[in-house]
C-alpha cells in the first residue's frame, strides 16, 4: 500500500498481477494489469508520482501517475542485483532501494526516481520532486 501526494491509495495484490489506484471516496480509479505485473509484493510511490513495484519474478514494474506502463514489457530485470527481490523504498535524493530475500542483500538504484522528500516537509517548502 502506497499513498500518492494527490491522497490516491496505490495497492497490489499478490495472488494475481494486478494494481490498484483509488481515490479518497473509495473509489475504483485505475485497475492496472499491463506492464509486466507478476506477482507483485511491494510498491512504492516517486516524488513525481511514478509507482515502482517489485515483482515476485525478479523484476521491477513502473508506471506513470496515470498508470501508463513505463517499464519494458519484461519489467526491469537483472539477475546480478536482483535476488528474491521482496520489499521497495525510495530515499530523498531518488534513489530506489530494493531489499533482497535471497542473499540477504540490497540493491540501490543511484537517482533512478524522482526524489520523493517527507510530505510535511516537501508541503512546507514547496519542494515536492525537487533534489535536495
Amino acid at each position: 500500500v502506497a499513498i500518492d501526494a494527490t491522497g490516491n491509495l496505490w495497492t497490489i495484490n499478490s495472488s494475481s498481477p494486478l494494481l490498484y489506484e483509488t481515490n479518497q471516496l473509495g473509489t475504483v480509479k485505475n485497475s492496472i494489469s499491463s506492464g509486466a505485473l507478476d506477482a507483485p509484493v511491494s510498491l512504492a510511490i516517486d516524488g513525481a508520482g511514478q509507482v515502482w513495484v517489485v515483482n515476485g519474478n525478479q523484476s521491477i514494474s513502473l508506471f506513470s501517475n496515470t498508470g501508463t506502463a513505463l517499464a519494458p514489457s519484461g519489467g526491469f530485470t537483472d539477475t546480478t542485483y536482483f535476488s528474491a527481490p521482496s520489499a521497495i523504498a525510495i530515499d530523498q535524493s531518488g534513489s530506489v532501494w530494493i531489499a533482497n530475500k535471497s542473499g540477504n542483500s540490497l540493491t540501490r538504484m543511484l537517482g533512478a526516481a524522482a526524489p520523493a522528500a517527507p510530505l510535511s516537509t516537501a508541503a512546507a517548502n514547496n519542494t515536492t520532486g525537487v533534489r535536495p
